[in-house]
């Protein structure tokens, strides 16, 4: 593996097993520097496992350069021939007695598995200081190193290989004890994830994880009349990677290295492949259109989606418009047909299921579980960062780093923890607010926790997420802030500021958590002043008494289709959107783009865009007198209206989807570059 991924490694062990310390010293800066330059200036560069491509690929080595080849394994030195008779069940590992393959934490889990009728044997060389940190507990047996000669007939006398190793380049020896029948419990920092399959062949866990080894030891130890089978699986694995076929390997790669280097001489620092994944819409096409645009996306994998020249687009050209219309945010413009991969099931069912009135929330878990099971281990493999987002990432997130991928949550609103409070505080003060939504089970809650445990990173779009997230004691250091982006094309401003009245313009679902009845409240302190007008877009139900005492001049709008909501907003001056729980309300930046001044909240997300008394305000969430001296001022004051407005226009090119896409750029690139856990 890369230089500097052992370094990181090196002090890991050091703080959890610093009994364990060893003589070996990280890698001198000379050689290190002489690694980048083999790095940089190969045509390609040949590992022998996936975990080690992922080391480098993780310092900036172009992943597109690097071929794995596994090792070999001689199958006739390493052979199955089981002694007979009846003995403990027996675990072994061989390997050097040390803190870097793992020795201590599987002496923690000896302890831990407390197995009857099981023996640990421990195969390899020990200097004494390590000699002496092996315990005397039951069924554990030290035994020094031996010739390779001898190793199949101590692999031949037990039942499991361990090799809990913290990182290798392969670990030939689980080839080896393969190829002697043995099922194999070891770490994705091994060769395990390319030779190993998973429960059929052995076990893969990530690395220092105590509990998945104990359970790995448990599992096998509880069902030990399958591990021969299992182990009789192995060999047969083991004789499909002999050394001929690591030779007919390279025999493949050198031929097309040198036709390679003779048609096109290999780009540097080539940027990681980026696998993007979700289930349903909201924004996640832009963002695998704009990592396109960059050359950065693998693959896009999503529900129901097509591209404009594809069959699907063809289809809806000859069928009604409101078909067209209806599907229109399922259309991923900037793709190739390689890149978009799509699994209608989850969706579909999802959809029919709510339809006919099933409870959403169990729906939509079900919907996520099932979209995430159903990606198939290649496109992780062959991407270098998955980006998967919240809610629906916790196996993804999991799955990517056993197959040693980094991975990106994308956080699209506040923690839940958060939500809670809102929702608790708005019972309180809007009772007669039906809408009010329901907490996420605790289900839910602990696949959110799993994500933002696992994440390398946890892109938000404002600073209030960031805050929640930090509240309920995510690390800090992995978040990183990316507002959203919008459509300039499609929104864009009126040739000119409307004339009088003052239109303030709401857009959005029509609940409670929106802040809609604290707008009502505040509209109602203003009264039907003739010269200001309050239109409201959106669907949902509102309160009776909240429409029977409201000024005269309040107009509801409905349902907008984009298209007419760009136009409604050109007809209007300033935009209101009083929210108390979003991550980003993207419709404040499309009525921004739009000229319009914001007063958004300090939980809507407009501090993330607006420039509070330049283009807009950003109030203290759920404060009315705040709000109702905000509407006044500006209502009095039109000149200031437009001085915003040219302030927004000056802007508005900030906001694009192409920045947004840059940014992203910049968050890979940043992670890729840094060690793991950095």
């Amino acid at each position: 593996g890369h230089p500097d991924s052992k370094h990181r490694v090196h002090h890991e062990l050091l703080d959890r097993f610093p009994e364990w310390a060893d003589a070996e010293a990280p890698r001198l800066s000379e050689i290190r520097a002489i690694e980048q330059i083999e790095h940089e200036t190969a045509s390609r560069i040949v590992v022998s496992s996936s975990f080690t491509r992922s080391t480098l690929m993780e310092h900036g080595v172009d992943g597109g350069r690097i071929t794995v080849v596994p090792h070999g394994v001689d199958c006739r030195r390493f052979h199955v021939t089981r002694a007979p008779g009846s003995r403990p069940f027996r675990f072994i590992y061989a390997g050097l007695i040390d803190a870097r393959k793992g020795i201590p934490l599987l002496l923690e889990a000896w302890k831990r598995v407390n197995l009857p009728n099981a023996e640990l044997w421990l195969v390899g060389p020990a200097s004494r200081a390590a000699q002496s940190l092996v315990p005397d507990l039951p069924g554990l047996r030290l035994l020094a190193a031996v010739p390779q000669v001898e190793l199949p007939t101590l692999f031949n006398q037990s039942d499991v290989f361990v090799f809990p190793s913290y990182f290798e380049g392969f670990g030939l020896v689980i080839l080896q004890a393969m190829a002697c029948g043995l099922p194999v419990i070891t770490t994705t920092a091994t060769a395990g994830l390319d030779v190993l399959t998973q429960g059929v062949t052995g076990w893969v866990h990530p690395p220092g994880d105590l509990d998945a080894l104990c359970r790995d030891m448990e599992t096998a130890y509880q069902n030990s009349s399958d591990c021969l089978e299992m182990g009789l699986r192995a060999r047969v694995r083991a004789e499909e990677l002999s050394w001929t076929t690591y030779g007919n390997h390279w025999a493949r790669i050198l031929p097309d290295i040198a036709a390679g280097r003779r048609r096109n001489p290999v780009a540097r620092n080539a940027p990681p492949r980026v696998l993007v994944a979700h289930p349903g819409t909201q924004y996640s096409r832009h963002l695998a259109r704009q990592l396109s645009r960059k050359g950065l996306l693998g693959e896009f994998h999503t529900s129901l989606a097509y591209l404009p020249d594809g069959p699907v687009a063809k289809a809806l050209s000859i069928l009604p418009a409101r078909w067209e219309r209806r599907l229109a945010n399922r259309e991923v413009m900037g793709l190739k047909r390689g890149q978009l991969t799509t699994n209608l099931f989850p969706e579909v069912r999802a959809l029919l299921a709510l339809r006919f009135g099933a409870a959403e929330g169990p729906i939509i878990l079900q919907r996520n579980t099932t979209f995430q099971r159903a990606i198939s281990d290649q496109p992780i493999r062959d991407s270098g960062v998955v980006v998967g987002f919240d809610t629906s990432s916790w196996i993804l997130c999991g799955r990517a780093h056993n197959l040693g991928r980094r991975f990106i949550l994308d956080q699209s609103i506040a923690h839940p923890d958060a939500f809670r409070q809102v929702i608790a505080g708005l019972h309180h003060r809007f009772p007669h607010w039906k809408d009010l939504e329901l907490g996420k089970s605790a289900e839910e809650l602990d696949h959110e926790r799993l994500e933002h445990e696992g994440a390398d990173r946890i892109v938000v779009p404002s600073a209030y997420v960031a805050r929640t997230l930090v509240d309920s004691g995510v690390d800090p250091k992995k978040i990183r802030t990316n507002p959203f982006g919008c459509d300039l094309d499609l929104f864009y401003p009126g040739p000119v500021l409307p004339s009088a009245p003052v239109r303030f313009i709401f857009a959005g679902s029509l609940q409670a958590r929106k802040g809609l009845p604290l707008l009502l409240e505040a509209w109602r302190r203003m009264g039907g002043q003739g010269n200001l007008e309050l239109w409201i877009a959106g669907g949902g139900p509102i309160p009776q008494e909240e429409r029977a005492t409201l000024p005269h001049n309040v107009r509801w709008l409905g349902r907008l289709p984009q298209s007419e909501l760009v136009r409604a907003f050109q007809q209007c001056h300033v935009f209101v959107f009083p929210s108390l729980f979003e991550g980003l309300a993207q419709v404040q930046i499309e009525a921004a783009s739009c000229g319009l001044p914001v007063i958004g909240t300090t939980q809507s997300g407009s501090e993330s865009f607006i420039e509070n008394g330049e283009t807009g305000f950003t109030l203290p969430a759920g404060n009315l007198d705040d709000l109702v001296e905000t509407l006044s001022s500006l209502a009095a004051r039109p000149e200031r209206i437009q001085q915003m407005r040219v302030r927004l226009l000056e802007q508005r090119h900030l906001w694009s989807w192409e920045r947004y896409g840059e940014r992203w750029a910049e968050i890979i690139a940043e992670l890729v570059t840094s060690p793991v856990d950095a």
